[in-house]
């Protein structure tokens, strides 16, 4: 990057690690997430976010979905009450 910019939690950037010492690295570029989103969209790059698959986020969202299925299942299945 030529210039000093603002780097934030969760934003995507490009790293060229240093030769000489691998715990460092230069920041190549930032993406935006529009630009993000579009090598997520054409392949370019793996889907990322807090639902992306395999992420922690992602799995107990999947069993929410879930135990609420199962919820709505069991109340849907039980006879009516007779009267």
């Amino acid at each position: 990057m030529k210039r000093r910019m603002w780097i934030r939690e969760n934003d995507i950037v490009l790293v060229s690690p240093w030769d000489f010492d691998h715990k460092r690295a230069d920041i190549v570029w930032r993406y935006i997430k529009d630009h993000a989103d579009w090598l997520e969209t054409n392949g370019y790059m793996k889907p990322s976010g807090p639902l992306a698959p395999g992420t922690a986020a992602e799995q107990a969202a999947r069993a929410a979905a879930a135990q609420q299925q199962s919820q709505q299942a069991t109340t849907t299945s039980s006879p009516p009450p007779q009267a």
